[in-house]
C-alpha cells in the first residue's frame, strides 16, 4: 500500500534562521483593516475545482465565500463570519460588496492589471513585406 506523509515546511530567512513573513494584501472594510493571505497550493485547487465546469453558481458563490474566508486572519475570519451571517441589516454584508471583495483580492492575489491597457498603445512597426 501506498502512504503518503505530510512534512510541515518552515519557509526560513536564510540569513537569520526564522520565519518569513507571509505577504498579503491589505483592505478596508468598513472601518477595519482586513488583511488577505495568497491562497496555497490546496486552496487554489479547491477553488480551480470549485469554480470549473458543471458547477452551479449558488457552488461557486459557496466556494468564493470559503476560499475567500481561509485566506483571511483568523480574527478578520470571525469578523467576516459574523458579518455575512448577522441579521441586523446595519452589519449585514451584501452579496454585492462580497463580490467587489473576492475581485480586488484576486487581482492582487495573482497580479491581474485592474484597468485595461491604453488603447492608444503603438502598434509593431512593419517593414511593408507579408
Amino acid at each position: 500500500m501506498k502512504e503518503f506523509i505530510t512534512a510541515v515546511e518552515e519557509v526560513l530567512n536564510e540569513d537569520a534562521g526564522t520565519p518569513v513573513e507571509e505577504k498579503y494584501v491589505e483592505f478596508k472594510l468598513d472601518d477595519r483593516v482586513m488583511r488577505s493571505y495568497p491562497p496555497n497550493d490546496g486552496q487554489l485547487a479547491f477553488m480551480l475545482a470549485a469554480m470549473g465546469r458543471g458547477q452551479s453558481a449558488d457552488g461557486r458563490f459557496a466556494a468564493i465565500i470559503n476560499i475567500m474566508l481561509e485566506c483571511l486572519r483568523d480574527e478578520d475570519r470571525d469578523y467576516m463570519e459574523g458579518r455575512l451571517l448577522s441579521r441586523d441589516p446595519k452589519k449585514r454584508l451584501p452579496v454585492k460588496q462580497i463580490e467587489s471583495i473576492f475581485e480586488y483580492l484576486t487581482e492582487e492575489w495573482f497580479g491581474r492589471p485592474t484597468q485595461p491597457s491604453s488603447d492608444s498603445a503603438p502598434s509593431p512597426q512593419s517593414d511593408g513585406q507579408n
